[in-house]
């Protein structure tokens, strides 16, 4: 909405982008992995980004086994997006 003043997203939202994906789909790299008893959170910074701070995906332990690198392409489903106001 054009009164929204930033825009926010869960964690266990994101998802590695398929081919399908053709909005929200932001190239990232891994700046952490922290391992959770039954998931793993992933920081990610945007590829070319120096903001202050990293996002998080919170995944099952056995996606991030399958999708473990670098550097992800990762999605935010367009109705995921909650739009925020001061």
């Amino acid at each position: 909405p054009a009164d929204a003043d930033a825009v926010g997203i869960r964690m266990h939202d994101l998802r590695p982008a398929r081919a399908e994906d053709t909005v929200n789909v932001i190239p990232c790299r891994v700046e952490e992995i922290v391992e959770n008893p039954f998931s793993f959170t992933v920081m990610l910074r945007p590829e070319g980004s120096d903001a202050p701070r990293a996002f998080g995906w919170e995944t099952d332990k056995e996606t991030w086994q399958r999708y473990r690198a670098d550097r992800l392409k990762m999605h935010l489903p367009p109705d995921a997006v909650l739009p925020l106001k001061e």
